[in-house]
């Protein structure tokens, strides 16, 4: 829903009036002016302040507009000359990641999909834009909404890989080859998330559980839809996404669904560091039970890094269909996409 209306025309007198002082005559009307040659940190500054408020207020109507403004008034490019020092181009990232997650909780995949691409259609190979992680992250909407075949998804993962890869060699600023060569890394992990779909899904051996009794394989939840969440005590996102685990997990574990949270030791526990693998499975054991986490909590005898799943970033989700097949992998984020995918498999639908 749209949030404060009165709000949201406030924002947008602002941001017109904040045009009028960059020299713009109206919203309507700044494709007649050429990108800005200089950095103009100030003007940037302004319609971001805008954007974060009217998300702040739930105004996600008025944000997209005055993102949209943003992306024409200034191009990554615009400012390559010396505005980002060589640092990865962070700016709408988290603004586009915010909206489209939105649209995702509230069941509109096809608006959070609209969302990225807006984002990626702005972006140049000039700059090694951190939004450019919206092309892997864009994978499983597409694959949900039935818009690509894998085949296709892959032709673009591996196109905008070789062009990363290329940047990589071209670039001279060593921060940047840097960032060319990670996004090519992104793009590679996308890739390797793709080529599990369809598979049966690798097999685990666990060596300490909490919530279940071992051994435990996949083969023995034939029959259920399973999530592996792969998780680690020092990875913020991983935690927060819990509480919402717990609560598809009590609505829907009668239903046929069970949560496997996969770790491995670390030598470490949030901030204890350095500690022994007896310490470290009594300090999660405690944050179990003080979050009344009721799935299974396991510890895998591989990295928590999972090469077999590609898990080079967490938290990481593989949804696992009744018969053992991968049928999506989510990267950072479950709700919205990840609540309607378990829907669609424990109701007996096509997943895309």
């Amino acid at each position: 829903m749209e949030g404060k209306s009165v709000l949201g025309t406030i924002l947008v007198v602002i941001v017109a009036l904040s045009c009028l002082a960059f020299g713009e005559i109206a919203l309507g009307d700044h494709r007649a002016n050429p990108p800005d040659p200089e950095p103009d940190l100030e003007g940037r500054a302004v319609l971001m302040d805008a954007i974060n408020t009217a998300l702040e207020e739930e105004a996600f109507a008025t944000a997209e507009v005055i993102m949209q403004y943003f992306r024409d008034k200034y191009p990554p490019s615009s400012g390559v000359k010396g505005w980002d020092n060589g640092n990865e181009v962070v700016y709408l990232y988290p603004a586009t990641y915010k909206l489209g997650k939105h649209y995702a909780e509230n069941g509109d995949l096809k608006k959070t999909l609209q969302v990225y691409e807006a984002e990626l259609n702005s972006l140049s190979m000039e700059v090694p834009h951190y939004s450019w992680r919206f092309v892997g992250l864009q994978v499983p909407y597409l694959l949900a909404l039935g818009q690509r075949e894998p085949i296709e998804i892959r032709s673009i993962l591996e196109t905008h890989r070789a062009k990363f890869e290329q940047r990589a060699t071209e670039v001279e600023h060593p921060g940047r080859k840097d960032l060319f060569e990670g996004l090519s890394t992104r793009m590679k992990s996308a890739l390797d998330h793709l080529d599990l779909i369809g598979k049966k899904a690798h097999s685990f051996n666990f060596t300490h559980s909490y919530n279940a009794e071992l051994p435990l394989t996949l083969e023995d939840l034939k029959g259920k839809v399973v999530l592996l969440d792969f998780w680690a005590s020092w990875c913020a996102p991983c935690m927060a996404s819990w509480p919402a685990l717990q609560e598809l997990y009590e609505a829907n574990k009668d239903k046929g669904f069970e949560i496997l949270s996969i770790t491995s030791l670390q030598g470490r526990f949030g901030s204890e560091k350095e500690i022994s693998s007896e310490r470290e499975i009594e300090l999660t054991g405690e944050f179990i039970r003080k979050h009344e986490v009721t799935w299974p909590v396991l510890f895998s005898d591989r990295s928590v890094n999972d090469p077999e799943y590609g898990a080079t970033t967490l938290p990481l989700y593989v949804i696992v269909d009744r018969q053992g097949r991968v049928v999506y992998v989510l990267v950072g984020e479950f709700e919205g996409l990840g609540d309607i995918i378990i829907t669609r498999l424990l109701d007996g639908e096509a997943t895309g």
